[in-house]
């Protein structure tokens, strides 16, 4: 009686000792636990266990927040329709931006209020007609080139509407009355975080002058019921393309600004379409 009493008591403890065990290493016990185990000759004993102190996480590096900056502008010479000098007078104003400018890439004033980013350096100019007016950074297909246009007419802004934005209501009502095509074959809503303007990236733009030796990047900005803005550089100045189209964004949101985090979140959208553009 006495035996299976000492055997029903050890198989007793046993039991609890493993789940105590079990418990403890389910609820991963903290530093210090006392650990009951069952020792020769039914006898019980104590082991402290003291758990390897947990090593430090490493704290992420914050990110510096984007941030305003004036920037100084270069003067371009400006046309007229019957070809007059329109150049404004004066030294041009530093430029407000969030824009991050690239080394290589500068700021270049056309009209009063008109600014534009390319690459630095380049020749520049700009000239207005009647239906429309347009810029230019850099001449020749073999150093690639900056250029805006800006309709003025009925004419030219449907002509822009439905090269941009082909599937838009504003293209159904103009293809109701006249032809509405577009050539460019793949566009990227911008996504603003917000619902006006509407803007988009195209890829490879198509043209009809010569083109930069590969590797290239070619990308366009069209705005709804606005302008547009086209980037054509070697490779090397892609960040140069992705600096003009994301300075060309903010300009257009003037009225309107857009947040220095909404144009650094603009910029990594325009940057990955220019990466996908390369030829």
């Amino acid at each position: 009686g006495a035996g299976a009493a000492g055997t029903a008591a050890g198989t007793s403890a046993t039991g609890a000792a493993s789940q105590g065990l079990l418990a403890s290493t389910t609820a991963k016990v903290a530093l210090g636990v006392a650990a009951t185990v069952l020792v020769a000759g039914g006898a019980t004993g104590v082991r402290h266990f003291t758990a390897s102190p947990a090593k430090p996480r490493p704290r992420p590096t914050p990110s510096a927040a984007p941030t305003v900056q004036l920037v100084a502008a270069r003067q371009c010479k400006v046309t007229g329709p019957l070809g007059d000098d329109q150049t404004p007078r004066g030294a041009p104003a530093k430029v407000r931006t969030a824009v991050r400018l690239p080394a290589g890439a500068a700021v270049y004033r056309f009209d009063k209020g008109v600014y534009v980013v390319g690459p630095a350096g380049r020749t520049c100019s700009g000239s207005s007609g009647n239906s429309s007016a347009g810029t230019t950074i850099g001449r020749g297909a073999a150093a690639g080139s900056v250029f805006t246009y800006a309709p003025f007419s009925i004419g030219s802004f449907n002509i822009s509407t439905c090269q941009y934005f082909p599937d838009s209501p504003e293209a159904a009502k103009i293809r109701r009355e006249a032809q509405c095509t577009s050539d460019l074959r793949v566009r990227r809503p911008l996504d603003l975080g917000r619902p006006s303007p509407k803007m988009m990236v195209g890829l490879n733009p198509p043209t009809t002058e010569a083109k930069p030796a590969s590797p290239y990047v070619a990308v366009v900005l069209g705005v709804l019921n606005g302008g547009s803005l086209t980037c054509r550089l070697l490779a090397a100045q892609a960040d140069v393309c992705t600096a003009a189209l994301t300075f060309g964004v903010e300009r257009a949101t003037a009225g309107k600004p857009l947040t220095p985090a909404a144009v650094a979140a603009v910029q990594r959208q325009i940057a990955d379409a220019v990466a996908a553009s390369k030829r």
